[in-house]
């Protein structure tokens, strides 16, 4: 089950911690305050990493997050890897990349 739909419309059973900047810091199951997604920033402001606690095919919450690293040029994301092992048997794995192109003046995003 996701918690914010691709329509983006918000699950009514999750709720939204914000920190003191009004980023979005974590997401939790109202139910059973079971903890399902944790955000992490950098000094820019930059989201730096994703812990989702959530199987994305089974719905079920892990104790074991899938952890997403979120890589930078400047202030645009560039690369997500998924984190897997832990201390120093961590294995990084890319996951997605993004390519920036200007175009007639503007910046724009493509997949």
């Amino acid at each position: 089950a996701r918690r914010v739909p691709d329509n983006g419309t918000p699950v009514a059973d999750s709720q939204y911690s914000y920190d003191e900047e009004n980023r979005l810091t974590a997401v939790r199951r109202v139910s059973d305050n079971a903890l399902l997604q944790e955000i992490r920033y950098d000094a820019l402001s930059r989201r730096v990493e994703t812990l989702d606690y959530t199987d994305p095919t089974t719905g079920v919450v892990s104790t074991t997050p899938v952890r997403t690293r979120h890589i930078y040029n400047g202030l645009k994301v560039i690369q997500e890897y998924t984190v897997t092992g832990s201390g120093g048997g961590q294995v990084s794995t890319l996951a997605r990349e993004f390519i920036w192109v200007l175009k007639r003046g503007h910046e724009q995003f493509s997949k």
